[in-house]
């Protein structure tokens, strides 16, 4: 770990939603998305929030829900087991998972035939897995409802744009759709039902891997890298201990470092912020080393093309931005009726955070003078990341009464 003289990091960094699905991989698929008669593309809107694409979903014909759109996922999951329960749903299976983390095992429940709807586009009723309750905790660390996770199933009959700048899809009609002019067009590796490419990695000593990674538009990191016996890539030198998110069975360790450079196409990224697993992590996958995330990915305009096993890849204006990490020491939650009260969860031992005098449980009320209901969570850490050096002054409320005033420095750890 890097040489900090301080103790492990104790703060999720990126949620990795795409592991919930992995004791699923071998259930039936019947997600059969379509354009209307007669149209050969549908725009849908989105939400960004940690580079997580958000969108609403109409389960069982009348809730409208927020759903995660998984391109690493193969099924689709309901979170909030209530809405399966108002809505009547058939459950036909109980599962008992012993899913990615260190809480271990969860309840999962098969319904059958649901029906599914997305504005603009015809959809198939699909089987879909319903957990007994939301062991992911995403409200709370997204700061917006989120009640389920749409999986692989969206690209299979669709070519899809996805456009982080604009917040939009475009779903094509495969039968009508022309490659665009300027994007790089990327062979799809092997003739899995899931979107994997070849990158190449430049981690120390000027060494290039070229290895195999999965497209998951589900994981918000960069890029994540799995260690196992097989994989023989060694963690860059300065690094963070760290938890790297939540998957079912509770927190994922792991470390954060960065790779000097990171090849795709003929599209090179420098000084990546990259999640290792800790060996032998249950979210390790055979035939590849690892994912690449909506951190990586929304430094593009992407098209994912399933029915011809192809990515086209555009640079947007985010191409050369620096990556960054959390430079404050701290980890946030949401939490209230409306999720806009925002407290501190955990805080790192030597932080500047820490050496400000902040504390578990504090309550933020003011950031650089905005009362904190302006700002969303993820807005909030992007600011936490911005610049090293930068001033944050903070106004909070201590054991629900206590006011109090702080001021420190963002400092860049690796």
């Amino acid at each position: 770990m890097l040489r900090l003289g301080c103790k492990r990091l104790q703060f999720v960094v990126f949620f990795l939603v795409a592991v919930i699905l992995a004791p699923f991989s071998n259930a039936q698929d019947s997600i059969n998305f379509k354009l209307p008669e007669g149209q050969s593309k549908v725009e849908i809107p989105f939400e960004n929030h940690n580079n997580l694409i958000i969108i609403n979903v109409q389960v069982g014909g009348s809730i409208t829900s927020k759903f995660i759109l998984d391109s690493g996922a193969r099924g689709t999951v309901l979170i909030e087991k209530v809405i399966g329960d108002i809505l009547g749903l058939n459950y036909t299976t109980e599962y008992s998972v012993a899913g990615a983390g260190t809480e271990g095992s969860v309840k999962a429940y098969l319904a059958e035939d649901v029906p599914m709807e997305i504005e603009g586009l015809q959809a198939n009723p699909m089987d879909i897995f319903v957990l007994e309750q939301d062991y992911l905790q995403l409200p709370k660390y997204l700061g917006i409802r989120v009640q389920g996770i749409l999986g692989i199933g969206f690209f299979k009959d669709l070519i899809v744009k996805i456009d982080y700048e604009e917040r939009k899809l475009i779903a094509y009609d495969p039968q009508h759709f022309d490659p665009p002019r300027r994007y790089e067009h990327i062979p799809l590796s092997g003739n899995d039902e899931k979107p994997y490419i070849l990158g190449e990695l430049n981690i120390r000593d000027k060494k290039h891997d070229t290895a195999r990674f999965l497209i998951d538009t589900g994981a918000s990191h960069a890029i994540l890298i799995e260690m196992n016996e097989q994989n023989k890539l060694s963690v860059p030198e300065e690094h963070i201990e760290t938890s790297l998110g939540r998957g079912l069975s509770g927190e994922i360790p792991g470390y954060i470092g960065r790779v000097k450079t990171f090849k795709v196409g003929s599209y090179q990224l420098e000084e990546v912020i990259t999640s290792f697993t800790s060996r032998y992590s249950k979210i390790q996958k055979k035939g590849r080393v690892g994912t690449i995330g909506g951190e990586l990915l929304s430094r593009f305009s992407v098209i994912i093309d399933m029915t011809n096993k192809k990515i086209y890849l555009k640079p947007s204006d985010k191409f050369n931005k620096k990556f960054d990490f959390n430079m404050s020491g701290m980890h946030l939650k949401a939490f209230g009726e409306d999720l806009d009260r925002i407290k501190i969860d955990y805080i790192r031992e030597g932080s500047p955070a820490d050496k400000a005098g902040l504390k578990p449980g504090d309550e933020i009320l003011k950031l650089n003078w905005i009362w904190i209901e302006l700002y969303s969570l993820s807005h909030l850490y992007s600011i936490l990341r911005s610049r090293d050096g930068r001033t944050i002054r903070l106004k909070i409320l201590r054991n629900g009464e206590e006011k109090k005033k702080f001021k420190f420095q963002l400092k860049r750890l690796i």
